[in-house]
């Protein structure tokens, strides 16, 4: 089962998902992205209870980074880390391997969690 909520603390925007990350949800995180980035300067994204990801979620993760250095905000991870299943796809995926993230120079948070 795939849930996704948002909740604030102190300044920022925690986006909890949990469950398929997958394609069948991406209208869920899309609108939870946009959500997450108009209401904050500082999204952190809970990947814990992920238990499948697929190259949606991926882009997920990306294109809020994007939306979030438009206007000079920030994005990281709930504990500086990243569930078991969001590593698997993007090692098998190759997807920050071969799609820097915006003024990526290889050193941003995704590249460091999945090395």
């Amino acid at each position: 089962m795939f849930t996704i909520e948002t909740a604030r603390e102190g300044t920022a925007t925690i986006v909890r998902v949990k469950g398929e990350a997958t394609i069948a949800h991406a209208k869920e995180m899309h609108d939870a992205s946009i959500s997450a980035v108009m209401d904050s300067d500082t999204v952190i994204i809970d990947t814990d209870g992920v238990t499948e990801a697929d190259l949606s979620f991926l882009q997920f993760i990306d294109a809020t980074h994007k939306l979030l250095l438009k206007d000079k905000k920030s994005i990281g991870f709930y504990h500086e880390s990243i569930s078991p299943a969001v590593k698997l796809a993007a090692q098998k995926t190759g997807y920050f391997t071969q799609h820097r993230c915006v003024a990526c120079t290889g050193k941003c948070l995704m590249h460091a969690l999945i090395a």
